[in-house]
């Protein structure tokens, strides 16, 4: 827990690979309630020129309290979730101890007068540029969804006017680290591949840098999964080496053209 307005924690009282087809594994059903209508919404950044900007979570939603409150009700409001989403309280439920985080979170930055009044600024912003606020997932089925939102878009996308860093972005959004630890938690391989599968499809046209930074966190969504790890690996490699002869590729054209001139020239005499 990190530092309060008056130094103690209101809840304890204490101080403080190949590109996979729709056949395959990474394309499964996705079954449970699933919106994908603010995921789409996000997704239209990725051709846009402007840098991509990361979407607030709405944290009065997920203290139960309106933008009003005051401080003493958003502490009543953090020790009641907190009672009933700590992890100790639910050990069968894997998803508390993320909602847990959440709460957390979410008090620390409205219990503090100056990150409050910083983040209402940033949330006023958001709401008059018309844009949503994220949501957060609670189950690998609405990771894969995002994952799997990402990579439809992605087909649909002109790749000569595609933005590389708001892929990266809304990639990073998806496997965020709130998200690999709800990926952690339930263990689940086979959704965890799908998901992996999904976003391999999708990053495939970003660039050695990025992806190499991307593929952090693919590993990290693996975990000890070598199979996984393996293809992660062969798309970097094979994301290294098309870069090389795009590099490469400059020279030989223009050798050529250089080459024809001149022959173009010892025959016209």
């Amino acid at each position: 827990m990190q530092n309060y307005n008056n130094g103690t924690n209101p809840f304890t009282g204490k101080n403080k690979i190949n590109q996979p087809n729709r056949s395959q594994a990474g394309v499964k059903k996705l079954t449970g309630p699933a919106s994908r209508g603010s995921i789409y919404a996000v997704l239209s950044l990725l051709s846009h020129p402007v840098p991509f900007v990361m979407i607030l979570k709405d944290y009065y939603k997920i203290l139960e309290v309106p933008p009003t409150a005051t401080l003493q009700e958003i502490r009543q409001s953090f020790r009641r979730l907190a009672h009933r989403y700590h992890p100790d309280k639910n050990p069968e439920n894997p998803g508390s101890d993320a909602y847990f985080k959440e709460v957390r979170e979410a008090y620390e930055i409205l219990s503090d007068s100056q990150q409050r009044e910083t983040y209402n600024y940033r949330r006023w912003h958001q709401r008059v540029s018309g844009k949503k606020y994220s949501s957060l997932a609670f189950s690998p089925q609405v990771i894969f969804a995002a994952a799997l939102a990402v990579r439809e878009y992605m087909e649909t996308v002109d790749i000569f006017r595609m933005n590389q860093e708001a892929l990266y972005f809304q990639l990073c959004e998806v496997l965020s680290e709130h998200n690999l630890n709800i990926l952690a938690q339930f263990r689940d391989q086979d959704m965890n591949r799908s998901i992996i599968e999904n976003i391999l499809a999708s990053s495939q046209l970003l660039n050695p840098q990025l992806f190499t930074r991307l593929a952090q966190r693919l590993k990290q969504a693996a975990g000890n999964d070598q199979l996984m790890i393996e293809r992660i690996d062969q798309q970097l490699s094979a994301c290294r080496k098309k870069q090389q002869w795009q590099s490469w590729q400059f020279l030989f054209i223009l050798l050529a053209t250089l080459l024809l001139s001149l022959l173009i020239y010892f025959v016209s005499k």
